[in-house]
C-alpha cells in the first residue's frame, strides 16, 4: 500500500528558486512513498528512480530525527545525493567530511 507523504521544505529568504527547480521539488513531493521495505523492481524508469530517491531521503530523515544531534557526517561520495534536497537538509562544507542537519529542527 503506498501512501502519500511529503516532507516539510525551509529555504533561506533571499535564495531564488527558478521554476523548473520548484516544479521537480513539486513533483517529487507528490510522489507515493511506499515505505522502507518495499523491493524496487527491476525496471529502471525516471519515476521509479524519483521514487526510490524519495524513500532514501524519508529513511534519513527518519534516522536524524531519532538521533539527539540531528546531524551525521559522510563522506564525499554521499553529498550529492542530498545537494537535490537542501530544503530538507543543511549541508555546511568543512575539510572532505560533509555534515548534514535535519533543518525542521533548528525552527
Amino acid at each position: 500500500m503506498e501512501t502519500q507523504f511529503s516532507f516539510k521544505h525551509g529555504y533561506p529568504p533571499g535564495m531564488r528558486l527558478s521554476k523548473n527547480f520548484k516544479a521537480q521539488v513539486k513533483e517529487w513531493q507528490r510522489l507515493p512513498y511506499g515505505g522502507p521495505n518495499v523491493v524496487a523492481s527491476e525496471k529502471k524508469s525516471k519515476a521509479k528512480m524519483m521514487a526510490m530517491e524519495k524513500q532514501a531521503m524519508s529513511i534519513i530523515h527518519e534516522f536524524l530525527s531519532l538521533t539527539v544531534e540531528k546531524m551525521v557526517k559522510v563522506d564525499l561520495n554521499v553529498r550529492d545525493l542530498f545537494l537535490d534536497h537542501l530544503g530538507i537538509f543543511y549541508l555546511p562544507i568543512k575539510g572532505k567530511w560533509y555534515t548534514i542537519f535535519l533543518k525542521e529542527t533548528y525552527e
